[in-house]
């Protein structure tokens, strides 16, 4: 019967309750008109009366009989004449009426969400943590949601730490050279992650303009744009560095850099939009589903790609160009008003015409000179024929031996 202060008023649980219409023998005439499942009822949950209750078995099996107890108690024993003269455990369950409404698509219920969390679980809980008499377990109807979304917050900041992380990896494998100078290219880095970062923001703003709800799960999005971005910024890079060819970056002009980064996307362009285009049909399709959460999930996730493949095409490979002028003109990285004297850079003399020039990486090196021989070569294709064979059994085996686990405890947090 503890009261609670929501939006102006004071509400309790007899205000809050289904109405069964009963009624009790006591003053307690609220509390009974509540609709309650408990063996307590029997003593209209009357503390004083259940106290100086001198024979508690003949009063539950008076008030109740062996079926009603199925719902109502733990491990009961009854005797010969299917009265219950134990039990190990016992419930109770209150109902509240339902004032949800309609906001902005989402279903809200404000009133009786707050009296569950500020009265409901917290006399519970303190109950649970100071009492050793009694082992309480306990569940409400916000109890799945405070999880889920207590778990996806947590993974919040996994996604900050991923940005820093990947921020840190491209800093480090776009350009020639770790140390910011000319060669580096961290300023890129941090251009792709504001190219996902744009396209999340687009993806988001666009999806929820045209109706789609936004759900605790979608906070995980990031991550896979996260992926996909990543992937669309190396094969861009890679391609306009390969189309320099032998030319040092001091000899290229502005249109000579805008003539090299139309041919990288027509190279690079095909790879980036086959990729994009299979991730968003996938997620397209998914997002027919019946599954109100994992539509709209979908949904926002085909928005997002197609304007990470917008941004990867354009403002990328626009501050692509822009940080090669910077690195051509020996600018500082960063603070790119600021140039770099041609004799200190890098600690050597002036570049000479052929020593600027791309230079493939070990890993294009052992594609190149291993991978593809090995594969391509008459026992490395049996080899691969063999293996792949065998994988698809072993995928086929697995797809007829799948089993649905549809237990809500997989999708709470241990």
């Amino acid at each position: 019967t503890d009261s609670k202060k929501l939006e102006g008023e004071t509400y309790n649980f007899e205000e809050l309750c289904v109405k069964a219409g009963g009624s009790c023998a006591n003053s307690y005439v609220g509390i009974c008109q509540c609709l309650i499942t408990s063996i307590l009822g029997s003593w209209d949950y009357d503390l004083e009366s259940l106290k100086t209750d001198e024979n508690l078995l003949e009063t539950l099996n008076s008030n109740s009989k062996k079926n009603d107890f199925g719902a109502l108690l733990g491990n009961a024993k009854y005797d010969g004449e299917d009265k219950v003269i134990s039990a190990e455990a016992m419930t109770i369950t209150y109902f509240t009426a339902d004032r949800a409404v309609i906001e902005n698509g989402n279903e809200l219920d404000a009133i009786n969400e707050q009296w569950e969390g500020d009265v409901f679980l917290d006399v519970l809980q303190n109950y649970a943590t100071n009492s050793n008499l009694i082992n309480v377990e306990y569940l409400s109807a916000r109890s799945f949601s405070d999880e889920f979304g207590g778990a996806i917050t947590g993974d919040l900041a996994l996604v900050q730490g991923s940005y820093v992380v990947i921020f840190v990896f491209l800093g480090a494998v776009l350009g020639s050279r770790i140390i910011p100078g000319a060669g580096s290219r961290w300023t890129m880095a941090l251009g792709a992650l504001f190219t996902v970062i744009l396209s999340t923001g687009a993806g988001f703003g666009i999806s929820s303009a045209i109706g789609l709800f936004f759900g605790p799960v979608h906070s995980v999005l990031p991550f896979v744009l996260l992926g996909i971005g990543v992937d669309d910024v190396f094969v861009i890079v890679n391609a306009f560095d390969r189309e320099r060819g032998a030319t040092s970056r001091e000899f290229e002009t502005n249109a000579d850099l805008i003539k090299r980064s139309a041919s990288a996307l027509a190279r690079a362009g095909a790879s980036i939009t086959v990729t994009s285009m299979t991730d968003l049909v996938a997620f397209a399709i998914s997002a027919s589903s019946g599954l109100p959460a994992l539509a709209s999930f979908c949904g926002y996730a085909a928005v997002c790609i197609t304007f990470l493949w917008l941004f990867a095409s354009t403002f990328f490979t626009g501050c692509l160009v822009l940080d090669e002028r910077r690195q051509r003109d020996n600018r500082r990285e960063c603070i790119c008003c600021f140039s770099r004297s041609p004799k200190v850079r890098d600690g050597e003399e002036p570049s000479l015409p052929n020593k600027d020039v791309f230079k493939e990486n070990f890993v294009s090196k052992y594609f190149r000179k291993y991978h593809c021989p090995a594969i391509l070569s008459k026992a490395g294709k049996a080899m691969v024929l063999v293996f792949f064979a065998g994988l698809l059994g072993v995928g086929v085996y697995g797809a007829m031996n799948l089993s649905v686990e549809d237990s809500e405890r997989n999708f709470i947090p241990q």
